[in-house]
């Protein structure tokens, strides 16, 4: 035991020892969202945050979006250019797209309609549409 009161256990294993227990864990989360008018809503509530920091307001504006879409939480516009959303396959092809344009890694985040909630269902969803891309 260390100084903390916790046992050291290699990383890799004590994280497959999590990534089981969470497979075997009974709670679902919903699928990945495809109803527009939702997915939007959902992606609003994460873009929100940015669009109040001059500098992604200005990363944007370079981008090619005017400052009226910059507003009352971003334009379907923006918020489509930022947030991937639809069937696992369609956000795995977005994925793609990136590294089809030079990206050397990208870096999903599932937001959940409920903001605190743990996307589990929505992981598994998408773990089988991106593997091995």
């Amino acid at each position: 035991m260390d100084a903390r009161g916790h046992r050291y256990e290699r990383p890799l294993e004590r994280m497959r020892a999590y990534l089981d227990a969470m497979d075997a864990a009974p709670w679902q989360g919903p699928p990945l969202e495809e109803d527009p008018a939702e997915a939007r809503r959902i992606g609003r509530e994460y873009v929100a945050f940015y669009l109040t920091l001059p500098n992604y307001a200005r990363a944007w504006e370079r981008a090619g979006f005017g400052p009226e879409e910059l507003g009352n939480g971003g334009s379907d516009r923006l918020v489509d250019a930022m947030v991937a959303w639809g069937s696992p396959e369609a956000i795995a092809d977005r994925a793609q797209a990136h590294l089809d344009a030079g990206a050397d890694h990208v870096c999903l985040q599932v937001l959940d309609a409920d903001p605190n909630a743990l996307p589990v269902g929505a992981w598994r969803a998408l773990a089988p549409a991106v593997a091995g891309r």
